[in-house]
């Protein structure tokens, strides 16, 4: 191997560990989403298709029956047609590779037409669809952000928690006074609400019970820690990531990614009020 070749691998081993890199940790690398996408995008879509394809044997072994009985008698007609315009004298016969050969120039050109118009198809639905391009190129990354928002609420609950004897906080404004969070934290990348602006923490905080302004809802009002690691304590709504799932914040601080077909179970098990058991009372700061 000569060195202009080795240099050329190293670099291409660079880039690629870099763009791994970069993709592991959420940041953003314009167009690398698209050119994996074309390169490896059918690896998902037959994932997603075959599993809900039914074969029709019976057209199946039909059509290959058509097929065969087609490719015979072309051979054949073939084979005639040019024994009559071969010039007398020795006659070459012809051979099956040759008519193979046709045949598959055949369904090459007809596999080359259904793309074209497949192409153009979806050239034509992206040149007119009301989304750019882009729209789902930074998902990933705003759910990872996402999640870091929500990680972060927890953290302050904790502090919270361990600051008022156990007791959470009644509402996000609560939180927002007494720890040390941003307005931002309560936004989701992906939604359309925006931070709640104001000069103080308390005008920020009163701010935050507008619409459009927190992103995420609370299910901690009234409880107390300890609580079962299970117990939701914050999730966001399905429209925020286009309904493919939702963060979910549990009582022991973790955050994890609920797909939409589990979000409705989660849902229900944060809107279900916790057994007396599961949420002990704070305790008791008499003097004895």
């Amino acid at each position: 191997m000569n060195k202009s070749r080795k240099n050329l691998l190293m670099v291409t081993a660079v880039l690629c560990v870099l763009l791994l890199v970069t993709t592991c940790i959420g940041m953003p690398v314009p167009g690398i989403d698209l050119a994996f996408f074309l390169a490896f995008g059918w690896i998902w879509y037959l994932r997603r298709v075959l599993p809900i394809v039914h074969m029709r044997w019976d057209l199946a072994s039909s059509t290959a029956a058509y097929a065969a009985v087609l490719l015979v008698g072309a051979h054949f007609f073939l084979r005639w047609l040019h024994a009559e315009r071969t010039q007398p004298g020795p006659k070459a016969r012809w051979r099956w590779s040759w008519t193979l050969g046709g045949a598959m120039l055949v369904l090459l050109a007809f596999a080359a037409g259904i793309s074209v118009v497949g192409i153009v198809h979806q050239t034509g639905w992206l040149i007119t669809s009301p989304q750019p391009v882009y729209h789902r190129s930074h998902a990933a990354a705003d759910r990872i952000k996402c999640l870091s928002n929500l990680r972060q609420i927890g953290q302050a609950l904790q502090m919270y928690a361990a600051e008022n004897a156990g007791r959470l906080p009644d509402d996000f404004s609560t939180l927002l006074v007494k720890e040390d969070l941003t307005s931002a934290v309560f936004n989701c990348p992906r939604s359309n609400d925006v931070p709640a602006e104001g000069a103080t923490p308390q005008e920020q905080a009163e701010n935050l019970k507008k619409p459009d302004r927190c992103s995420y809802r609370y299910f901690g009002k009234g409880l107390s820690l300890p609580l079962p690691d299970d117990r939701i304590l914050a999730l966001e709504p399905l429209e925020n990531h286009e309904g493919e799932g939702m963060n979910v914040l549990y009582a022991d601080g973790r955050v994890e990614w609920v797909n939409a077909s589990e979000a409705a179970g989660a849902m229900q098990k944060a809107t279900t009020p916790p057994s007396p058991s599961t949420s002990p009372a704070p305790p008791s700061t008499a003097p004895r």
